[in-house]
């Protein structure tokens, strides 16, 4: 494995880990969340913290695989914009569903 390979495993692996950790530390409800912007309105706290867990956990679990699949697959230079490419899409669209999932978490109860 060449020295780019090593980097790449060990920063994405490294990363996902400790975004594992903060999921971990979400779902414990050890870390206090806010639904968007609005960190005035009322919201369901629990449902928040295992929707925004379970995100956290997905984007660890994927930055993990993408790390690790990335001297498998052995990516040429003419690959590394689709390779990383498709991440930063995955990425992307969880981060939506954690948009999505933070507005349902919303109280409706006192509208």
């Amino acid at each position: 494995m060449d020295t780019d390979g090593v980097f790449v495993v060990l920063a994405m692996t490294s990363s996902g880990l400790l975004i594992w950790f903060l999921a971990r530390r979400i779902r414990a409800g050890e870390l206090h969340l806010i639904a968007g912007y609005r960190g005035d309105e009322p919201v369901d706290e629990d449902r928040l913290a295992r929707s925004m867990s379970r995100v956290a956990s997905a984007v660890a679990a994927l930055t993990v695989a993408t790390g690790v699949a990335y001297p498998i697959l052995s990516i040429g230079p003419d690959d590394q914009v689709a390779y990383w490419g498709g991440y930063t899409v995955a990425l992307c669209l969880l981060a939506g569903y954690a948009q999505l999932a933070s507005r349902a978490a919303r109280d409706d109860t006192d509208a």
